[in-house]
């Protein structure tokens, strides 16, 4: 990555359309079912590595605790706002750096919930963790959802996802890039049919717990749900600079009135969609009458019906494949 950081552009989420994508999924041998999609894209530069997560599904809101849950080790240490990230579906960056006896090596872990915040730990592969390690220098957390179809007077369930971009710094991490890095990344998500409104008690908290669904970049090949070992953590190659890949297409972003900018955007994968969905080559795209009055002054562009601003929705094209 050769611009500023994706955090600090007009749109984070369109700074990664150059990225290839991969995708978690439910470990084979894991209990469970598989959970909703998510893509990953990352970028780096001397600074940083810098990981997106495109979240698709239901997103149930953080979990408020009526009462603290009885947990064991070094979890009886977390503050009850740390305990309650827990619970909360969240994504999770695992990242090392190899240098001899794994069983005495050190390890950064963070954890982020849908709401930005973060619980962070310096741990080691022999079982101790350190939530006590004040990682604030090492990090930078973006979410936001982002719209990706019609809401409001459309009469259509708005189509959105949200996305969580973590930058973190290789020189606050001790990690040296030109060196062999190990890379996890996860999801977890609550059950399909939990719907976290209310506050919960200690058991019931507790229930919510073993029955979070997991996903990973990387499958074991073993019924072991647990993702602070060796075995969870992949290679990552870095590719050197110069070296260009573009997996992006052309997007017209809608800024004020009468102004649209053509951005790179992510090109969609069948893997990120539903059923019944269809990949199409955009050739021509044009304005509705819906659109006129945000052009014509006539609107505010906050009020647009694709809070990103992106518009265009009646198309010409070719179907390239479908689902």
């Amino acid at each position: 990555h050769t611009a500023t950081s994706p955090l600090e552009v007009v749109s984070p989420y369109h700074a990664f359309s150059a990225a290839p994508p991969c995708f978690l999924r439910k470990p084979r041998k894991w209990p469970g079912p598989e959970g909703f999609p998510t893509t990953l894209r990352l970028l780096w530069d001397d600074r940083a590595l810098y990981v997106c997560w495109e979240l698709q599904g239901d997103l149930a809101a953080p979990v408020l605790l009526k009462e603290a849950p009885v947990l064991e080790g070094a979890l009886q240490t977390l503050s009850s706002d740390q305990r309650s990230l827990l619970f909360d579906e969240r994504v999770e960056c695992f990242l090392w750096q190899p240098s001899g006896d794994s069983s005495e090596e050190t390890y950064f872990a963070f954890e982020i919930n849908y709401g930005g915040k973060v619980l962070t730990n310096r741990a080691h592969f022999g079982g101790r963790f350190g939530f006590d390690w004040d990682g604030s220098n090492a990090f930078a957390v973006w979410t936001e959802e982002v719209s990706v179809g019609p809401e409001g007077d459309c009469g259509t369930k708005a189509l959105s996802c949200r996305v969580v971009i973590g930058e973190f710094r290789w020189e606050a991490l001790g990690l040296d890039h030109r060196k062999e890095i190990r890379l996890g990344l996860h999801r977890a998500q609550h059950p399909v049919s939990q719907a976290a409104l209310e506050p919960l008690g200690a058991e019931e908290a507790q229930a919510l717990l073993q029955g979070m669904i997991w996903t990973s970049w990387i499958d074991p090949d073993d019924a072991e749900v647990n993702f602070h070992r060796v075995e969870m953590f992949g290679r990552l190659l870095l590719q050197p600079p110069g070296i260009q890949q573009d997996g992006s297409c052309a997007a017209a972003r809608f800024l004020s009135s009468k102004a649209l900018r053509i951005l790179r955007s992510p090109i969609p994968r069948l893997e990120e969609c539903p059923p019944g969905s269809i990949l199409i080559r955009a050739k021509y795209a044009s304005l509705c009458g819906s659109d006129f009055p945000f052009f014509r002054e006539q609107r505010e562009p906050a009020s647009y019906w694709d809070r990103d601003g992106f518009c265009g929705h009646e198309a010409i094209g070719v179907v390239l494949d479908s689902r």
